[in-house]
C-alpha cells in the first residue's frame, strides 16, 4: 500500500491504466468474436423514395391519362416537394456488442450524397408503355420499380435494367390507352 501522496497518485494511475487496458481488451474481444449475424434491409430508404415517386406517377397518370415526361412534372400536384434518397445498403454483417467496425466504416468512407431517383419511360416488347424508377445513388444493391408490375427489383448497374429507353423527343406524344 502506498505511503506518500506521490506513491498514492502513482498507484491510482497504475490502477486506472489497468482498468482502461482491461476494458480495451474486452471491447477488442467482443469485436473480433461476433455473437451472430445481422442483416440490414436492402435499400430501405431508397425503396421508400422510389415508392413515393411511383405513387405520384400513378396519380399523374390517373389525372392526365399519360405518364409524366419527367419527375419535375409531379411537383406540386402529385408530390409536394422533390424527395432525395438518403438510403444505403447495410447488407449482412457480424453482430457485435459495440458496433465499432460499422461506426468506423461509416466515418471513414466517402459519404454518398443524396440523389433524386432516375425516371425512364419504356416501351415493352408487347407494345405497352410503362416506366421505371431507379435509385440513382452510387451504392450496391440499388432498388428500382417497374410501373407495369409494381414490383421492386435490385440492381448494381443502371445500364443493366434499361429496357427500351425512349428519348426525350419521342416521349412528348405518348398517350396511354384507357384501361
Amino acid at each position: 500500500m502506498p505511503k506518500t501522496s506521490t506513491e498514492t497518485r502513482q498507484y491510482h494511475l497504475r490502477l486506472l491504466r489497468g482498468i482502461i487496458l482491461l476494458f480495451a481488451t474486452y471491447v477488442t474481444y467482443t469485436e473480433v468474436t461476433p455473437t451472430g449475424v445481422v442483416c440490414g434491409q436492402m435499400g430501405i430508404h431508397c425503396q421508400g423514395t422510389v415508392t413515393l415517386y411511383a405513387d405520384a406517377v400513378e396519380q399523374f397518370k390517373e389525372r392526365n391519362n399519360r405518364l409524366p415526361l419527367s419527375l419535375d412534372q409531379l411537383v406540386p400536384y402529385d408530390l409536394p416537394v422533390q424527395h432525395l434518397c438518403h438510403g444505403d445498403y447495410l447488407g449482412c454483417r457480424p453482430e457485435t456488442k459495440f458496433h465499432i467496425a460499422d461506426t468506423l466504416k461509416a466515418i471513414l468512407k466517402d459519404p454518398v450524397p443524396p440523389q433524386r431517383p432516375d425516371y425512364n419511360i419504356v416501351h415493352l416488347t408487347n407494345g405497352t408503355v410503362t416506366y421505371q424508377i431507379l435509385c440513382n445513388r452510387d451504392h450496391p444493391e440499388r432498388v428500382g420499380l417497374r410501373g407495369d408490375s409494381g414490383q421492386f427489383f435490385v440492381f448494381d448497374q443502371p445500364e443493366s435494367v434499361h429496357i427500351g429507353h425512349i428519348s426525350t423527343s419521342e416521349k412528348s406524344g405518348i398517350e396511354l390507352a384507357s384501361q
